[in-house]
This record gives structure tokens, sequence and C-alpha cells, in this order.
């Protein structure tokens, strides 16, 4: 079912995809990363008000550390960045 949904999504069916990531989040011991998934089908459908409330369902906001490779001229250079979602 979460390909399903994935695959709806990125149809550009976020409708469909949303109906499916709210049956999986009421699966018992649910990825509460489908909160974030459903905020964004919320989000390209304009109803950014409960997409924002499916958001803070999600996932808690951590610091990051991202790494970013980049090819210049056949050596590559790793630039970090560090961010605090809020």
């Amino acid at each position: 079912m979460e390909w399903l949904a994935y695959a709806h999504f990125h149809h550009g069916e976020h409708d469909k995809a949303l109906l499916l990531y709210k049956e999986l989040l009421e699966l018992p011991d649910t990825d509460p990363m489908y909160h974030t998934y459903a905020a964004a089908c919320l989000f390209y459908m304009a109803d950014y008000n409960e997409a924002h409330e499916a958001a803070l369902q999600g996932i808690q906001p951590v610091r990051l550390c991202v790494e970013f490779l980049t090819l210049e001229l056949g050596k590559i250079h790793c630039r970090k960045y560090s961010c605090s979602l809020q």
C-alpha cells in the first residue's frame, strides 16, 4: 500500500495518495513519517492548515548535519551544513 501511495503522489494524484497514507496511519505501530507524507499531499492540495497540523504529528524536528558532496574537476569536495528544523 505504501508504494501505491508513493506512486499516486508522484503521479500528481495527491487525493488518492492521502487516502492511502491515512489508512497506513491507522495500522498498529505505523511509521510516523506517514504524517509527513500526508502533510505533503495536503500541501499540494492547497489545504495549508491541515498540512501544518499533519506535519506537526510527524517525526520530531531534529538537528541535521548533512554532507554535500560535489564533483569539481575530478575532485570530491565535502561541505558540512548544520541546521535546526523548527
